[in-house]
């Protein structure tokens, strides 16, 4: 009764960020002692239809789908079918890293790239039907570079859930979502869990929240289920609801319970039923994240599909909000817990999990919006706060508003660094020169260019997405930049990367300057040398 009373004080607090930050619909549930004690569900599913937002609402889970990768593997591993020390290229002979392993790609170690920004334009992490099977992300995984040693650092690398996603397929030779489905989701009866595009009945629009209130509706666009799609599903294309998700939660912490080896064959072998048969497979630490203690054990870490710490401590590195403002301690004053969570925020998706195993405890937080911070995140952190009862208290929706501004400021900031050098007249050459399709090393068609209007000449358009074409406005020399207002970036679904050289497309002549006959992207910052785009006749120029 504390627990809930505590929770029903810490409502306010989840209305004032629900409210500033212009959510359209909230679903939350938390958990204690193995059984939902609170809930609150605010705003609309479909806000033009006034369609409540419920805990049978479906929702994008982003990178939460990463956690449902790793419990497939897991399994496998369990069976003694793989090791997380098996070699990637055992199983996929093409891959150039020869050293990666299963527990590389599970904990983000492999010390690659993050190409989180180049997957947004792409479907924002559901790929498009060009991309194909394994192969084409296999291809992708090649081209990424080496940012740090092997093993050395977290960075998150989504390609990677990718390929276990192909892992999995190989090793039971039959698709990836088929195994998702027939071991976890159906045994955990998760009924209202996706793995592939929903029929625009089955869910409400996806929206972003601009300035001044404003609030953008994006429909959610059908597919069909097929192999190419599925592999989405294993990076962050699932969706579910905060009832679905309490199943899975429960069944994670029932696990956590019985954790450790089995004490004989038969129970090893009763085990290998259960749909999470060795819990530690999921949750030892396999990277550290951040700082070290000074007992030199890692204050969080990295495990497979999940983050783990023990609090108190400062949470949040797979979202957005640390860019944004430094975070606080969360359950300062408690006495020390384990926790285990993740955050998702592809496809307009504003979600956050996190279980508290030991008192069979969790908090879900699910949205429908993209905001300028990571709201998911402070909901539930504060939801959280109230749960422990903790005596040191953060001002949560203190904190959202803050890292909103931050996040409007640091927009600010990039408009200002992109206008130095900006020339007023130009370019030399005509726009037609700039006309074409261009395709990076990997052999994809990333971009066109070419639609007159009377503003913008000259727009850019990310191949096989869902984001709109964006106008080009002209820099210097051969350099045009595509950054738009705060407001059409959001209505066009583009969450804002803070890079200047992001936002620059820096195209390259012939040897005789008679022409244009590739450009230079810088779409990874951890790649300042940019990517080499390389110009092909487009079909109108054959016709």
């Amino acid at each position: 009764d504390k627990i809930v009373q505590d929770l029903n004080k810490a409502r306010a607090g989840v209305v004032k960020i629900f409210q500033n930050a212009g959510i359209v619909g909230l679903a939350t549930h938390v958990i204690f002692q193995g059984k939902i004690i609170w809930t609150a569900n605010m705003g609309y599913e479909n806000l033009q239809f006034k369609v409540p937002m419920d805990s049978n609402t479906i929702l994008p889970i982003g990178a939460l789908s990463q956690g449902f990768t790793a419990a497939c593997v897991a399994q496998q591993v369990y069976r003694g079918e793989l090791s997380y020390d098996t070699k990637v290229s055992a199983i996929f002979p093409q891959v150039k890293n020869k050293d990666a392993t299963i527990g590389d790609l599970l904990g983000h170690r492999t010390g690659l790239q993050t190409p989180d920004n180049l997957l947004q334009a792409k479907y924002a992490c559901r790929f498009s039907m060009d991309w194909g099977p394994i192969d084409k992300f296999v291809q992708l995984f090649n081209d990424l570079q080496p940012q740090a040693n092997l093993r050395s650092q977290f960075l998150h690398n989504s390609i990677g859930y990718a390929l276990l996603g192909g892992v999995v397929r190989t090793k039971n030779n039959y698709y990836y979502v088929r195994q998702l489905k027939e071991n976890i989701l159906e045994p955990l009866q998760m009924a209202h869990t996706k793995t592939v595009w929903l029929e625009k009945h089955q869910s409400g629009p996806r929206y972003s929240a601009g300035s001044n209130g404003s609030q953008y509706a994006h429909e959610v666009v059908n597919c069909l289920d097929t192999e190419d799609f599925q592999l989405s599903a294993a990076v962050g294309g699932m969706t579910s609801t905060t009832n679905d998700l309490a199943k899975y939660c429960i069944a994670l912490n029932k696990a956590w319970k019985r954790r450790g080896p089995a004490a004989d064959d038969e129970a090893r072998n009763l085990r290998g039923n259960e749909v999470f048969p060795d819990v530690d497979l999921l949750f030892n630490p396999l990277q550290p994240m951040g700082d070290i203690a000074t007992d030199g054990k890692a204050k969080k870490n990295h495990a497979a599909g999940w983050a783990t710490c023990t609090l108190p401590a400062a949470i949040g590195d797979i979202g957005i909000n640390p860019g944004l403002i430094d975070m606080p301690i969360l359950g300062g004053g408690s006495a020390p817990v384990r926790m285990i969570w993740n955050q998702g925020m592809y496809d307009c998706a504003n979600a956050f999990v996190a279980l508290l195993p030991e008192y069979e405890a969790a908090v879900i937080v699910l949205g429908n919006t993209t905001t300028g911070s990571d709201t998911a995140d402070w909901i539930g952190q504060h939801l959280i706060q109230a749960l422990l009862d903790s005596p040191c208290k953060n001002d949560y929706p203190f904190l959202a508003s803050m890292s909103a501004l931050n996040a409007r400021q640091k927009y600010w900031e990039l408009v200002a660094k992109l206008e130095q050098g900006r020339q007023t007249k130009g370019p030399q050459r005509p726009l037609d020169q700039y006309k074409g399709l261009y395709r990076n090393a990997s052999d994809e068609d990333l971009a066109k260019g070419g639609k007159k209007r009377r503003k913008s000449p000259l727009m850019i358009c990310f191949t096989g997405s869902i984001l709109p074409e964006h106008p080009l406005h002209y820099h210097h020399g051969d350099t045009f930049t595509w950054l738009q207002s705060w407001n059409k970036m959001l209505k066009g679904e583009f969450r804002v990367s803070y890079h200047p050289e992001y936002y620059s497309i820096r195209f390259q002549p012939n040897k005789d300057g008679s022409g244009i006959d590739s450009f230079v992207w810088v779409n990874d910052p951890a790649k300042p040398e940019g990517e080499v785009f390389t110009r092909h006749p487009a079909w109108w120029e054959l016709i």
